[in-house]
């Protein structure tokens, strides 16, 4: 099995939405060993056209990004747009990955509340379906600057970060056996009144 994942976070190293990525393919590797990951972070650098066409050779495409305004940020919508535009061009209508290529969608957001993320998910969604690729499923994640500042400092699963690790293990085991399912909301595991004041 081989995924693609795009990290679409503004910062160079140490974003949540990276933290996150490496750890969903920790879960992912230790339900099915010996999958390939291919990461690209667009902060900087767009994906080739080249890549487009490798996409036929992916089983599965992870989009891992920040929230922004209740949305993505705009360097991943463009990025977005181009691979759209690509799979509706002559020469990415004859793609092998259209209306195969899975895609899973993980977005953490500032907010205690994982609910912001459900805007994000629903754009990706609808970029799948006009871009003729299948949208799989999607993780909609609380607390994002919590779940920075914590996984430097206790071990990721532990206390605050549990139900994040879990969650991502569910997401991996989807992901690991190439399945469609509903989206899932998590938040860390602290009240909400101790999120605000932390």
């Amino acid at each position: 099995m081989r995924i693609m994942i795009i990290t679409a976070s503004p910062k160079p190293n140490g974003g949540t939405s990276s933290i996150l990525v490496e750890n969903l393919k920790k879960s992912i590797l230790a339900y099915k060993p010996g999958i390939e990951f291919v990461t690209f972070n667009i902060r900087s650098n767009f994906i080739s056209e080249t890549e487009y066409e490798e996409l036929e050779n992916y089983d599965a495409l992870i989009i891992s990004s920040p929230l922004y305004v209740d949305a993505l940020p705009s360097h991943l919508l463009t990025q977005l747009t181009r691979i759209e535009e690509y799979f509706n061009s002559k020469k990415g209508e004859k793609s092998k990955a259209k209306n195969k290529l899975q895609v899973y969608a993980l977005i953490n957001c500032g907010f205690y509340e994982s609910k912001y993320a459900t805007l994000a998910l629903r754009i990706i969604r609808m970029w799948s379906i006009k871009s003729g690729i299948v949208f799989a499923s999607g993780l909609g994640i609380g607390g994002g600057e919590m779940i920075n500042l914590l996984s430097s400092s206790i071990p990721f699963g532990a206390g605050p970060l549990k139900p994040i690790k879990q969650a991502l293990d569910n997401f991996g085991t989807i992901i690991a056996e190439e399945k469609c399912a509903t989206n899932n909301y998590i938040t860390p595991g602290v009240p909400r009144w101790f999120f605000i004041q932390a």
